[in-house]
């Protein structure tokens, strides 16, 4: 017999048989009525996420940003649904016992956590960010043609955004070069392929293509 049971049947036959005052047994009845109650209300509480966590993403595009949430509540097994901002699912977790979960490889973005149980008793987060910098792109560029042949002044200038900074540019054609500023001088009649990333090892853009030609007199 348990021994919550037995404390009663002891309390109620030392009532009957007059070995406790009504007053000590109206106690005991109260404190028993706390016990269930408290016990009813842990049986019937909803599961419910309390904690989230999140990694941002290294580099702008990549995909290695993370989410973690904790939950407290409910009856296993449990769900976890992650979704994107257009409800789209991303990730899934199902019949897991488990009180926390971490979704792996995740863009730069906004999602939404749900998390049911067994009882189908559920809750739900929106707006949860995975930060990071944004991808690096070309925001501009120019070219200044020669003026006569194998005059070598033509100029390539290009700029960029995204990432922390730090920008490498790297022009690949009829001359190669490499700097920080995004300006090339000095360069021949031909075509040029310009792409940016960044010195903190951040991929590239995707290539740029550009022409310097000979100016018509």
């Amino acid at each position: 017999m348990p021994y919550f049971i037995y404390v009663q049947v002891v309390v109620i036959r030392n009532y009957i048989s007059g070995l406790i005052s009504m007053k000590l047994f109206r106690t005991f009845l109260f404190n028993i009525l706390l016990v269930v109650s408290a016990m009813a209300s842990l049986q019937a509480q909803d599961v419910e996420i309390t904690g989230i966590s999140s990694t941002d993403v290294l580099c702008g595009g990549a995909f290695d940003g993370s989410l973690t949430v904790s939950i407290t509540g409910g009856n296993a097994p449990y769900t976890y649904l992650l979704l994107n901002y257009l409800l789209q699912p991303v990730d899934k977790e199902e019949k897991t016992v488990a009180t926390s979960h971490t979704f792996l490889n995740l863009q730069k973005d906004s999602y939404i956590i749900l998390v049911t149980d067994s009882d189908t008793t559920a809750d739900i987060k929106d707006g949860v960010p995975v930060g990071g910098p944004d991808p690096i792109k070309i925001t501009f560029a120019n070219a200044s043609d020669i003026e006569c042949n194998n005059a070598n002044d033509g100029i390539i200038q290009v700029r960029a955004s995204g990432e922390m900074g730090n920008y490498i540019f790297d022009l690949t054609g009829a001359e190669n070069q490499t700097n920080q500023t995004g300006t090339f001088s000095n360069l021949d009649q031909g075509d040029y392929t310009v792409e940016v990333s960044d010195a903190d090892g951040c991929p590239s853009t995707a290539p740029l293509k550009i022409q310097i030609r000979l100016l018509s007199l």
